[in-house]
């Protein structure tokens, strides 16, 4: 996964809950669509090696259009039945 450094801020804990990884990935997991919605207007911060870095350009667009296929195909599936 690549991370690249976040200017913006100087401690993880003034980025809001819903950007963090770890919200991310919940939200991943258990209502996909709010995870494809918090990738695709804004950023995803995390904490490595004591730094705030951020997800990459490229990474973001791999998950959303990763997940909205996935939730797409469960949703034709469903509606087919």
């Amino acid at each position: 996964m690549a991370l690249i450094r976040a200017p913006g801020y100087r401690s993880y804990d003034q980025i809001p809950t819903y950007r963090k990884r770890w919200f991310f990935i919940l939200c991943i997991l258990f209502f996909i669509p709010a995870g494809i919605v918090i990738a695709a207007t804004g950023e995803i911060y995390t904490l490595s090696k004591g730094k705030v870095m951020k997800l990459s350009a490229g990474n973001k667009t791999l998950i959303i259009v990763g997940w909205s296929a996935i939730l797409l195909m469960n949703l034709v599936r469903a509606l087919a039945n």
